[in-house]
């Protein structure tokens, strides 16, 4: 997680910055600030996932900071305070923590626990969100989906998956050209991301590309294009056989 620290005292920011070097190896500090006004500048630079902020500083405080923060990517909020009376406040302003100085260490770790837990939550929503936003274009194969991976995203044209194979929380993605990915998304995102297209979800554990399916065998496999047989559950076949009757595939 990226942090921006703001305090107008620079022996507490020494403190907390020394802190979580050494215990908090998941948060990156990239800058520090000493007032509301230098914070915002920064924030709007960086644009960091947290912010540690003090509350009583000169000319603004830290609630006059947070009421100037930009709603659409605000990042997550822990006050560091020797102000005990201003926990309600801090609550009210959507802080995800409140650790008082002279700071103890299970507090700053229990913040820090809290924030990861949200960071991970909104960077998961907005890898979906660029996922789904292909839904607003339901029509032509070529058009390239966001496939996440440990590693980032890979964008491929639809017409280039072949089929998607759960394995546990993960989906193997079976791509044209003998290629496949492993993303570190479940079968039901895919499923959800990618009917639209054609794709059809024959089995809980696999999803097909109606465009690559060579052979549907009595048996109840669906042979691949790339010589993959997809098993098709009892339940969905007679549904699975109907599409593939009407679409002459």
């Amino acid at each position: 997680m990226t942090a921006i620290l703001v305090d107008d005292e620079a022996a507490a920011l020494a403190e907390l910055q020394s802190l979580l070097d050494e215990f908090c190896p998941t948060v990156n500090v990239m800058d520090t600030a000493n007032s509301a006004a230098e914070a915002l500048r920064k924030i709007a630079a960086i644009e960091p996932d947290l912010l540690f902020l003090d509350i009583h500083m000169p000319k603004e405080t830290g609630f006059d900071l947070i009421k100037q923060l930009p709603k659409g990517n605000r990042p997550e909020v822990i006050f560091v305070t020797s102000l005990e009376a201003y926990g309600l406040e801090a609550i009210r302003s959507s802080a995800i923590g409140y650790v008082m100085k002279p700071i103890e260490l299970k507090h700053l770790l229990r913040a820090v626990q809290l924030a990861e837990e949200r960071v991970s939550q909104k960077n998961s929503a907005k890898r979906l969100d660029v996922l789904l936003g292909h839904l607003a274009q339901p029509t032509g194969g070529s058009l390239p989906i966001g496939i996440p991976t440990e590693q980032g995203i890979d964008f491929f044209p639809a017409d280039e998956i072949v089929n998607c194979i759960a394995e546990d929380r993960y989906t193997r993605i079976r791509l044209t050209r003998e290629r496949d990915i492993l993303s570190s998304y479940s079968i039901g995102e895919f499923v959800r991301m990618l009917e639209p297209f054609g794709f059809l979800n024959v089995h809980r554990a696999h999803l097909v590309n109606r465009m690559h399916i060579r052979k549907f065998d009595r048996s109840g496999f669906l042979i691949m294009a790339n010589k993959d047989e997809v098993p098709v559950s009892r339940r969905r076949r007679p549904h699975i056989l109907k599409i593939l009757q009407e679409n002459r595939v």
